[in-house]
């Protein structure tokens, strides 16, 4: 019986892997002995083809994506099955969807390449952000921006570009090696550093017990500095229920609490690429205040990731999340 395996928690190739195969029988060791050697060999592959034109290094990572796909097309079904009826699409437009995921996870990790060679000039070839003078009117009252959306391609594209542009942004989330194997775990980490070396961005990790982060983040704002957090459905036990997608699930209010204790703006992001286009665009929204209402707070919030999904599914990775809440009950 065919598992579908998710090695690199909401993505979909290499680094970005959704590893999907046949139960091994030889034991764990042997099957993190082989993904660290694919591992190893595809960022070798990716980095080759980052030293190419710009042009000609995203057409081959894109084909590497579509090869992959095709490869795990029959393990994928039942996800992409999933993913028709959640967005009530025929079988043939989610089977794109998916394909087109699969292209741009092997994107981005070439990409993770070329951001130590970026300068804020060749910065304008890989991304364009609408709605920067809407994140700078947001900072103008002195508390901070809490920028928030998905799990999305592109988001990292779009931290380093926050922080070329003049903005000490810091990303909220779970620590690389809470979500994936070690040699994984490796090539994010060294990606991350290069944001914190060269751009002064930096990560505020979550882990059990640690209460600092929330310390940290709103002394960031009191800074009037960038958050930037995700909304994705968390844990089926935790979290606050919102109509999301149809259904009824759970997601982590942390970045409405911190809004309401600081008073910061929510303004959302989202980032797509377009197919056939070389760069990729990134959307932030008009500033939302927090109310009182907690739930009805992160309604709003919620409403709007959908709408963005919405437009741009194959751009949200939670897709490839087997574990995720959104499939935990298959009927909306």
């Amino acid at each position: 019986m065919t598992e579908i395996t998710d090695t690199a928690r909401r993505n979909g190739l290499g680094t970005n892997a959704t590893v999907i195969g046949r139960k091994p029988r030889n034991g764990g060791q042997i099957k993190l002995t082989l993904f660290a050697a694919n591992t190893i060999f595809y960022q070798a592959f990716m980095f080759a083809l980052s030293l190419l034109p710009m042009l000609l290094a995203v057409r081959l990572s894109e084909l590497a994506g579509r090869l992959r796909y095709w490869r795990r097309k029959n393990g994928v079904l039942p996800l992409q099955g999933k993913m028709a009826l959640v967005l009530k699409a025929e079988p043939e437009r989610a089977a794109a969807w998916w394909k087109r995921s699969f292209e741009l996870a092997a994107r981005e990790d070439m990409e993770a390449y070329i951001y130590p060679r970026l300068t804020k000039q060749t910065l304008s070839e890989l991304i364009h952000v609408q709605g920067l003078d809407r994140l700078r009117a947001a900072c103008a009252d002195g508390k901070g921006a809490i920028l928030y959306s998905g799990h999305v391609r592109g988001w990292f594209s779009f931290f380093v570009a926050l922080g070329f542009h003049g903005f000490a942004v810091h990303t909220v989330g779970r620590t690389m090696k809470s979500q994936h194997p070690p040699v994984d775990s490796w090539f994010r980490e060294r990606r991350n550093s290069f944001a914190e070396r060269k751009l002064g961005c930096t990560f505020l990790w979550m882990t059990p017990g640690n209460f600092g982060v929330a310390a940290k983040a709103l002394n960031a704002l009191k800074r009037n500095e960038v958050l930037l957090v995700f909304l994705d459905p968390s844990e089926p036990t935790q979290g606050t229920k919102v109509d999301f997608l149809g259904r009824k699930t759970r997601m982590p209010p942390g970045p409405i609490l911190m809004a309401q204790a600081s008073g910061a703006p929510l303004l959302s992001f989202y980032v797509h690429r377009d197919e056939g286009c070389l760069k990729q665009v990134a959307e932030i929204g008009e500033p939302f205040y927090a109310s009182r209402d907690l739930a009805g707070s992160l309604q709003h919030c919620a409403s709007i990731l959908e709408e963005q999904i919405r437009k741009h599914p194959a751009d949200w990775t939670p897709w490839l999340d087997p574990t995720a809440e959104l499939w935990r009950d298959s009927q909306p």
